[in-house]
């Protein structure tokens, strides 16, 4: 069991970190407040579309924020914009 929260930890420590590097920026809280604001006004609609829990929704489409992120400031990086 203390594995598992290790583990945890490690993750969480990474992420944190990608995220720093990425996205620790004014477009970032916009997105998290513009997608929190859909789940909640939409929340019905979505839930009879999707079956899938709602803040399971909003951790994915954040998720799904910060790889799109990274990928594009990488090959930015890559290419010498930055």
């Amino acid at each position: 069991m203390a594995d598992v929260g290790v583990f945890i930890i490690i993750l969480e420590k990474k992420v944190m970190k990608v995220y720093r590097d990425n996205c620790w920026d004014v477009i970032s809280i916009g997105i998290a407040v513009i997608s929190l604001a859909v789940v909640v006004y939409f929340g019905d609609w979505i839930k009879v579309l999707v079956k899938l829990n709602l803040v399971a929704l909003l951790l994915l489409v954040q998720v799904v924020y910060v790889g799109i992120r990274a990928y594009v400031k990488g090959c930015k990086r890559a290419r010498g914009y930055y």
